[in-house]
């Protein structure tokens, strides 16, 4: 599938007022992930997985939003957390 700007742009501005009042990264970020899949024209949901349970340096685990090892890293945020923190998460 071919991309094309405009459509991702007009997409988007459609789906950021659906979200302008998310502030619960729980309960929220998977879907907000489908809507933006959908704008790239992503609809196989096998591209990447959420909250997926990884080990990290030190052998302790968490969790990343949504990965797709040595492709693909997202870490949603609830409203009010330093986005500092997400990478600091991701390197981890």
């Amino acid at each position: 599938m071919i991309l094309i700007w405009n459509k991702i742009k007009s997409g988007a501005l459609l789906l950021s007022p659906t979200w302008a009042e998310a502030c619960n990264e729980a309960s929220q970020a998977k879907a907000f992930g489908m809507g933006l899949f959908d704008i790239l024209g992503i609809t196989d949901q096998r591209v990447a997985t959420f909250a997926l349970n990884v080990q990290q340096h030190g052998g302790a685990h968490g969790f990343r939003g949504l990965l797709r090892p040595g492709v693909l890293w997202g870490e949603p945020k609830s409203r009010g957390i330093r986005l500092d923190d997400a990478v600091d998460q991701a390197i981890g």
